[in-house]
């Protein structure tokens, strides 16, 4: 456990303590905060040959701003919420930041070499929608360009997603964060996705990792 992981779960115990959070939250947050997924974007983005020097989509990169730390300014980072964007400068996030909805991208046709989404296609609800974001995205790679998805594995029977990740690149921690959502129509699983991208006419492969998965869609 990091120092960090360690002041978290303190900040938890407070505000359970405080009566802000009911214990149910409580045993799920100290959980996922013991138990957490340590993924090295640095690795994973170098080894499907993406850096700096190419243009980048970042898809729902809002909130924690992952992305644009691990791969910099030069970064597109898109998001829905203005809010979301905000907290992510906050956090230094420096990236060429824009409000828009991922299912209607205000971009022209095959403007990116990358795109990808890291626990970012969790937060777009519902199947209709994530398909929507997945043609909307191959609209504007390049050809040759790259889809990548680093997201979580969340089966049907569950209505609150929850885990604490410590995300590094290249070995260095650069961040720690809950990523949690919850509600209807949260269900994504890499044999659906799989199949969209598909769909959406991109060459598909997969890797399969502990809690998470990477898919790469290749636009041909």
């Amino acid at each position: 456990m990091t120092m960090s992981t360690s002041r978290v779960i303190e900040e938890i115990e407070k505000l359970k303590e405080k009566g802000e959070i009911s214990e149910d939250t409580y045993i799920k947050l100290k959980k996922a905060v013991e138990n957490p997924i340590r993924i090295d974007l640095g690795r994973i983005f170098r080894k499907f040959g993406m850096s700096n020097r190419n243009l980048i989509l970042d898809i729902a990169a809002g909130g924690s701003g992952t992305g644009p730390k691990v791969l910099g300014r030069q970064t597109v980072a898109l998001d829905i919420s203005k809010t979301e964007i905000e907290s992510a400068k906050n956090e230094g996030a420096l990236a060429q930041w824009v409000c828009a909805d991922a299912t209607k991208l205000p971009f022209k046709e095959e403007t990116f070499d990358f795109a990808f989404t890291f626990i970012g296609l969790a937060y777009i609800k519902g199947k209709e929608n994530k398909l929507m974001t997945l043609k909307e995205t191959y609209r504007v790679l390049r050809s040759g360009g790259i889809l990548l998805l680093i997201e979580p594995e969340i089966s049907e029977n569950v209505k609150d997603y929850m885990e604490y990740y410590i995300v590094c690149k290249d070995g260095k921690i650069i961040n720690e964060t809950i990523f949690g959502v919850s509600g209807a129509e949260i269900t994504q699983t890499l044999e659906m996705l799989s199949d969209m991208l598909q769909h959406v006419k991109f060459k598909v492969h997969v890797e399969a990792r502990d809690r998470y998965f990477i898919i790469a869609g290749h636009k041909l």
